[in-house]
């Protein structure tokens, strides 16, 4: 607002605030597809089909699901439309494909790797192998992100456009990605 103008100190303050926002993980969205989110947001239906097992069904907007449950992780080779999750403050975010029904299976383990931990941009065409994953990075900014669950130490090659590097998983497993 215009007033924020008004004295040295609300334009300190503003400044700020606009410098906390920038140091956050944050992912750029355009305007359509955040409304697209939110109106799938009111027809997407969470169903339990058993004690650790939930159906997804609608909404193929809505990206991330979270789940209440401190120390669960997802079975991957269980779940259905899931690229991968990331436990934070006793939640359980799960990072969700496009497709209109998702089935997410919750676990003692993850199972074999890699997964989506985290990114600044939408992954669109996600498949994984044995070999590894493949997906599309959606956004014209520079994206970053995290493959979990990979071979501690282990090479990988990351191809972007007509770039391919090689680059290590960190000990725990982490691949770091920029692009």
């Amino acid at each position: 607002h215009f007033y924020s103008a008004e004295r040295y100190a609300s334009i300190e303050a503003l400044r700020g605030v606009y410098a906390w926002a920038h140091a956050q993980p944050l992912i750029p969205v355009w305007g359509g597809r955040y409304a697209r989110a939110v109106e799938d947001f009111f027809v997407m239906r969470i169903y339990q089909r058993g004690p650790r097992r939930f159906l997804l069904e609608g909404g193929p907007a809505v990206r991330t699901a979270r789940f209440d449950a401190p120390g669960a992780v997802v079975d991957l080779a269980a779940s259905r439309g899931v690229l991968g999750f990331r436990s934070e403050q006793g939640s359980l975010y799960v990072h969700l494909d496009e497709s209109a029904a998702r089935e997410v299976v919750l676990g003692p383990a993850a199972g074999a790797g890699p997964w989506l931990e985290e990114a600044n941009f939408e992954v669109e065409g996600w498949s994984r192998s044995a070999g590894g994953v493949r997906f599309n990075k959606r956004g014209w900014w520079k994206g970053s992100g995290v493959l979990a669950g990979c071979s501690p130490g282990r090479a990988y090659r990351v191809s972007s456009g007509k770039t391919t590097w090689t680059t290590a998983a960190s000990g725990d497993g982490r691949l770091r990605l920029s692009f």
